[in-house]
């Protein structure tokens, strides 16, 4: 099959004039996300139920999406957003069995699994993280919780950089 240079170049330069047409209609992607730590207190996390992890200061919040109050991210337009939640552990029990740490959003729920039952004494930092990319409509919510079962508790959220949420619009 034999193409035509000139079709070609003409086919080329109209899906050219579309895509700049589609740029000026859609604009460029609006700066969307936020950057949260604990600096607040959360210690002696309770066994056998989900707590909700603090990130109760917003180190930058662009689109005012991020809540400090409620620890919950609303998605101020639809998008697909990058969400990076860390949590570093002090204190975990050597006779705990599993620990779960999700981040949370009205469409599913993204977990990072960790069964600490390998330790042969408590340990004295763990660092548990996400990284997801996730579709949220605007008004949807995300949070973040852990869970831990079996052992005492004794499990506190390390404050400063150890703890942080990090989210972004991309795309």
């Amino acid at each position: 099959m034999q193409i035509d240079p000139l079709q070609l170049v003409s086919r080329i330069a109209a899906l050219e004039r579309e895509v700049e047409r589609l740029r000026a209609v859609e604009g460029p992607l609006p700066h969307i996300g936020f950057s949260a730590a604990f600096d607040g207190d959360q210690s002696n996390i309770a066994t056998g139920a989900y707590a909700v992890c603090e990130y109760d200061t917003a180190v930058w919040n662009y689109g005012s999406g991020f809540d400090t109050a409620t620890n919950t991210f609303t998605a101020p337009v639809d998008g697909f957003y990058f969400m990076g939640p860390r949590v570093e552990l002090a204190d975990v029990d050597s006779a705990a069995t599993h620990i779960r740490f999700r981040l949370v959003t009205t469409r599913r729920s993204f977990i990072a699994h960790m069964p600490p039952d390998g330790f042969d004494q408590d340990c004295d930092y763990v660092t548990m993280q996400l990284a997801v990319i996730c579709r949220l409509t605007a008004g949807q919510t995300a949070y973040c919780d852990i869970r831990i079962d079996g052992g005492a508790a004794q499990t506190d959220i390390v404050q400063g950089t150890g703890t942080r949420w990090t989210c972004w619009l991309v795309g």
